[in-house]
């Protein structure tokens, strides 16, 4: 609601137009910038029903869809996920109201989707809501700091998604990445993987995946192979505790360290894991040159 009361609305002088026109073309900085909190309002009121859901309506795709790029998983909440008589707290709020948010959308595939979303004027808002969604992607993706997914539920499959996102968008400025407590097995770690070794996030230095159960010692040697290839050499932090990783995963990552891979490490959790004493002190032991001793 707060586009709506910043933009004139109809019937409108020519000034005004003018200026609807240059506020409309800029719409997406409310709701992508990475620090503000995008509330969404996904439910229907009672005796409304009848109208278009949130998620049949174009504009509302369009505000979610950018709100969903780079925000830290406390700042999109959604309002709709609230029953009545709920505690209001904020902290409860952010508790029900976060943790479910869908990956960020190429723009192609946002465009797809919109063909079947309803506008009151879809001659004239469906392309422009699209090339302001494109805008919003390139221009976020292109300047974030660092992208905090974690508690979202992502599986595989959204994972996979944003390992997507990260080969178009490169990711250049982005030096954290944060996954934690989530569904990714090994083959979203793998998809991870292959997008970094393939460019995706050049400077990453803290690199977050604690309590990803369903990580085991695939998804570490997918990890691996890439780094011996000689990505994530800026990669300064590491975090796996909390997975399923074994004795093939952790002597997979200490053969790559003690051949010279993640130069620039400073820090290694994989605690809470399934492998054995003998194959947590063949790490140890992998990196006795390098100044940090892994928590394992």
């Amino acid at each position: 609601m707060a586009d709506f009361a910043s933009l004139h609305q109809e019937p409108r002088t020519r000034e005004e137009e003018s200026l609807f026109s240059a506020g409309l073309s800029s719409l997406d900085l409310w709701y992508s910038a990475q620090f503000t909190t995008t509330f969404l309002l996904t439910s229907m009121p009672d005796g409304h029903a009848h109208l278009p859901s949130y998620h049949q309506r174009g504009w509302p795709s369009f505000e979610l869809s950018v709100s969903s790029f780079v925000k830290d998983y406390t700042y999109l909440i959604d309002l709709g996920r609230l029953e009545e008589g709920a505690d209001l707290s904020y902290t409860a709020i952010l508790e029900r109201c976060t943790g479910s948010r869908v990956p960020p959308q190429l723009p192609d595939s946002f465009a797809r989707g919109l063909q079947s979303k309803r506008f009151s004027n879809q001659a004239a808002d469906l392309p422009l809501v699209s090339q302001l969604q494109a805008a919003a992607f390139a221009r976020c993706f292109s300047v974030a700091p660092r992208l905090v997914f974690s508690r979202l539920g992502w599986g595989d499959e959204e994972v996979a998604q944003l390992a997507e996102v990260g080969l178009a968008a490169a990711m250049p400025k982005c030096t954290r990445l944060e996954l934690a407590d989530s569904r990714m097995g090994d083959a979203g770690l793998a998809a991870l993987a292959t997008a970094v070794g393939r460019g995706a996030w050049p400077h990453l230095r803290n690199f977050l995946l604690t309590g990803n159960r369903a990580v085991g010692d695939a998804g570490l040697q997918a990890l691996c192979d890439v780094a011996a290839g000689g990505a994530l050499a800026e990669l300064a932090v590491l975090r796996i505790s909390g997975s399923s990783v074994g004795d093939e995963g952790l002597r997979a990552l200490a053969a790559v360290l003690a051949n010279g891979a993640l130069p620039a490490l400073t820090y290694l959790s994989l605690g809470d894991n399934k492998a054995s004493d003998a194959a947590r002190q063949d790490l140890r032991d992998a990196c006795r040159d390098r100044p940090f001793t892994p928590n394992v």
